[in-house]
């Protein structure tokens, strides 16, 4: 069969869908993977991962669209103890669902973008697509004009289920995010329905045990972590460390916005003298202003983290979903430190950290108020000298390797589109 993946244009997005990829090609399945183009993602990055890639319409900002939707949106109005994801449904759901469907309209699918990709599946005609969570506005509709089935990919909490749901239960007029998609139908004389929002089925690459809309049901799948082509360097290679190691990484997803994190300053402080050696995966920009760098801390502007956190007793991070995935493939303890742009931590990095938590493999720091260095290194300590914590990482492990891996789904994705492009045909 033929399987088009669409995509949110950044790198972190993209290396979320690549060994679905690969694994849905092994089977012998032709696979292309499409996006919008963006400053930080061009086609060479598309294609350096072994897939084919398309990019269609015009060029977007990420960055520049997180920080209008922020600019917007009032300070977070929720008190008291740390966020749970449960909250998000507190929040103005109007205004989140308004902002929603801006954002995915300007940036993730741009007029431009859609009316590329009708055009290229009228044509390739896929047998099914399989689309980003936050790619409402474009997998649907390619899915619906060519007569394909239509997948879901979850690598986060499902925000949109949760704020819709939230919607109906206070208002009972029509929810401004659908009344935009549904729009969005019309205009290719598609009829609406809930699969428009939703998919014929969700891939879900989110852990069981993490936060979940009650009533929900998903074909779960391991995510194998891929960080990128990449060259190994001989000190990550060599002998393993005397001392135990710590990786401080904020992920690709952060990297160029103002996110909320501590400082590279403030991270330093927090490690410097500690009995470890700390790997800091920060790019040049964050370093700028900083007068040194401790003597137990390595700069590198990258290094594979599937590669790395094989190494690791800990790792330090905003908990986006490549790393905490790779850091569950190791079984390495994490602190999480979600970010505070926007509504970017209720799209993963607040759900993965209290499961973690909870779980006792982890820590999630509260950072509506600025992290101090002194409050990190508190945390970092208790981690590295309590066992538990790397045995509850083990544990969790464990219960990650059983999920079924991405080839042991391939089978099921075949039935499933056999079954749902039969009814979309007739």
């Amino acid at each position: 069969m033929r399987v088009l993946f669409v995509c949110v244009p950044h790198k972190s997005h993209v290396f979320q869908m690549v060994t679905l990829g690969w694994a849905l090609r092994a089977a012998g399945h032709e696979v292309i993977v499409s996006s919008a183009p963006e400053p930080g993602l061009d086609i060479k990055d598309m294609t350096s991962t072994g897939l084919p890639a398309i990019q269609l319409g015009e060029i977007v900002n990420l960055a520049e669209t997180a920080q209008e939707s922020s600019a917007r949106r009032p300070e977070d109005s929720i008190h008291g103890s740390k966020p749970s994801q449960q909250d998000y449904a507190l929040c103005d759901t109007r205004l989140e669902l308004e902002l929603l469907a801006w954002a995915m309209q300007r940036s993730f699918s741009p007029d431009s973008m859609v009316t590329g990709l009708v055009e290229f599946a009228r044509s390739w005609q896929p047998d099914l697509v399989i689309w980003d969570n936050l790619m409402t506005f474009a997998g649907p509709v390619v899915a619906r004009v060519s007569g394909a089935a239509s997948a879901r990919l979850l690598y986060c909490p499902d925000a949109v289920a949760q704020l819709t749901s939230a919607f109906h239960g206070k208002y009972s007029e029509p929810d401004p995010f659908e009344a935009v998609l549904r729009a969005r139908f019309e205009r290719e004389d598609l009829d609406f329905d809930q699969r428009a929002l939703f998919g014929d089925w969700t891939i879900s690459y989110m852990p069981p045990w993490t936060w979940h809309p009650e009533g929900s049901h998903y074909m779960h799948m391991r995510p194998l972590p891929f960080n990128g082509p990449s060259q190994v360097s001989g000190w990550l290679l060599g002998e393993r460390p005397r001392r135990p190691r710590v990786c401080i990484t904020l992920g690709l997803t952060s990297r160029g916005v103002h996110s909320g994190v501590p400082s590279a300053e403030n991270l330093f402080k927090a490690v410097a003298g500690l009995e470890a050696e700390v790997i800091a995966t920060l790019p040049a920009n964050a370093l700028a202003d900083l007068d040194e760098v401790p003597d137990n801390v390595r700069v590198t502007e990258f290094a594979p983290l599937n590669v790395l956190l094989g190494t690791c007793a800990a790792v330090i991070h905003h908990g986006g979903a490549g790393t905490v995935f790779s850091a569950l493939e190791h079984g390495v303890p994490q602190i999480i430190m979600p970010t505070t742009l926007g509504n970017e931590k209720w799209w993963g990095q607040v759900a993965h950290a209290e499961g973690l938590e909870r779980r006792g493999a982890g820590i999630h720091m509260d950072t509506r108020h600025s992290v101090n260095a002194d409050e990190l290194r508190d945390h970092l300590s208790q981690v590295l000298e309590d066992p538990s914590f790397r045995q509850n990482a083990s544990r969790l492990r464990g219960e990650f390797m059983e999920i079924p891996a991405p080839s042991e789904i391939v089978p099921a994705l075949v039935r499933l589109t056999a079954e749902y492009r039969s009814s979309s045909l007739g």
